[in-house]
């Protein structure tokens, strides 16, 4: 009766959709039924009738199918990104293999927080998220946190290849500025 279980279609099927599904004991999911309908009305309505008529058209074989192929899709980019943060950022960054997902987590070796870099970050034009608002100590405005995200799902193999060696040229920056103070 505790463990409840939160998927969405937006990972897979409609980005921005703020569309999911909960798998749980069926007091629970009761429970989250009256909450939603206390605070809010529903999904969009575009939304809901485009994944009704999605799902109804492809049924269960057709998602099943769909989402072997998303997984192919993701596991290569994820593996583009592992292999070039390999190359171009080691020394700079260590991370772990994602088992899956569609971010990589690189934890900076030589800078305490992503506003050590950030205005590097721009002039490269490199976009990454940085850890620290995903810390419930992120209201602690002097939290420092040495993680960024790195999403791989909506960048082309070639551009994370791009982005990894536009990284490190921010990193050599960053390095080369600390020496010299």
């Amino acid at each position: 009766h505790e463990v409840m279980r939160l998927d969405s279609f937006s990972k897979f099927l409609m980005p921005g959709s703020r569309m999911g599904w909960i798998t749980a004991h069926r007091d629970l999911i009761n429970k989250c039924i009256q909450i939603s309908q206390l605070t809010v009305m529903g999904a969009n309505s575009v939304s809901q009738i485009m994944v009704g008529s999605i799902m109804k058209q492809w049924g269960s074989s057709g998602l099943e199918n769909y989402l072997k192929s998303v997984q192919s899709v993701y596991s290569r980019k994820a593996m583009a990104a592992i292999s070039a943060c390999k190359k171009y950022l080691s020394g700079y960054v260590e991370f772990r293999e994602p088992k899956g997902g569609m971010f990589l987590w690189l934890k900076m070796l030589h800078c305490c927080c992503y506003a050590e870099i950030e205005a590097e970050c721009i002039r490269e034009g490199v976009v990454l998220v940085p850890g620290r608002i995903f810390s419930p100590l992120s209201v602690d405005e002097n939290f420092t946190c040495p993680y960024l995200r790195l999403s791989f799902s909506n960048c082309s193999e070639e551009e994370l290849v791009e982005g990894a060696k536009r990284l490190a040229r921010v990193f050599k920056t960053k390095m080369m500025q600390s020496e010299q103070q």
